[in-house]
């Protein structure tokens, strides 16, 4: 809810979005599109961010194969736990989350599938990441918010 306020947004307009499902809750303090994506939406309900793999995926960058587990990152001392989802642990600044999803940056997606996949499966993406524009809103209809507790201050 933060992201929405500082858009300018009232509670009053959230829980009248929420009535004529123009959003939806995911998760506590979280909302979404209706059509957001699965994975963009376990991440808000965990209060996590969509990382490694998954995050290429979702920003459309080349991976020899798609991931197998959907990736999320929370902060170090949270202790969220998920079936069928690989949880990985940092705490990341503004820089290394998309401003408009719950998702990490281009940027850190590229340097977390580097530190976790091998030369051959991450070239692809961080070639693929050369002529990207880093406007993950842009065209975007799946704009996911959430609480901030994967912020680092």
């Amino acid at each position: 809810m933060p992201a929405l306020r500082a858009l300018g947004v009232r509670d009053s307009g959230i829980r009248a979005a929420v009535k004529r499902t123009l959003i939806v809750r995911a998760g506590r303090g979280g909302y979404a599109l209706p059509n957001a994506s699965p994975e963009l939406v376990k991440a808000v309900e965990l209060c996590a961010v969509v990382s490694h793999a998954s995050a290429a995926a979702l920003h459309g960058l080349c991976l020899w194969c798609p991931p197998a587990v959907l990736e999320l990152t929370v902060p170090r001392n949270t202790q969220s736990v998920a079936e069928g989802v690989l949880i990985h642990r940092a705490d990341l600044s503004d820089a290394d989350r998309d401003q408009f999803r719950a998702v990490t940056s281009v940027e850190r997606t590229l340097v977390d599938c580097g530190r976790t996949m091998g030369l051959l499966v991450h070239l692809p993406a961080a070639e693929g990441a050369r002529g990207h524009r880093g406007d993950a809103a842009a065209g975007s209809t799946a704009w996911v918010t959430g609480a901030d507790h994967n912020r680092k201050s």
